[in-house]
């Protein structure tokens, strides 16, 4: 007989389901960014990116790194093989790949409109 029905397992049972969702939200990112075709089930893939949470990193994190080297390497023949998730979202790199994004990042304007810029008034020099 299973056990009753609490708040405590539909809890975990909402964790568990939103923890997949965000597992296959990433992949399909991934596979759509970087042309390739990895399942999000795989226990490897799970373990990997649950663990990435579990530090404190966030959705936009996983794409940060993602589109960083996507960049980089889908182009090129020697680095591509390494856009997986065993290297993406590996423990010992993740923080790295995702400080090169925060390098490269365009700068955010506060401004809730387009830059104005006068270019009559030429140049002083």
């Amino acid at each position: 007989m299973s056990p009753p029905i609490t708040k405590d397992i539909k809890s975990i049972k909402n964790n568990i389901v939103e923890e997949l969702d965000i597992v296959h939200e990433i992949i399909a990112y991934l596979n759509k960014t970087a042309q390739k075709n990895f399942k999000a089930p795989t226990a490897a893939t799970k373990r990997l990116v649950n663990a990435r949470l579990a530090d404190g990193y966030t959705q936009v994190h996983f794409k940060c790194v993602i589109d960083t080297k996507v960049k980089q390497w889908l182009h090129n023949p020697e680095m591509n093989k390494y856009l997986r998730p065993d290297t993406l979202f590996n423990a010992t790199k993740f923080e790295g790949y995702l400080n090169e994004t925060q390098r490269v990042r365009p700068i955010q304007h506060n401004s809730s409109g387009p830059l104005d810029l006068d270019f009559s008034k030429g140049e002083n020099l």
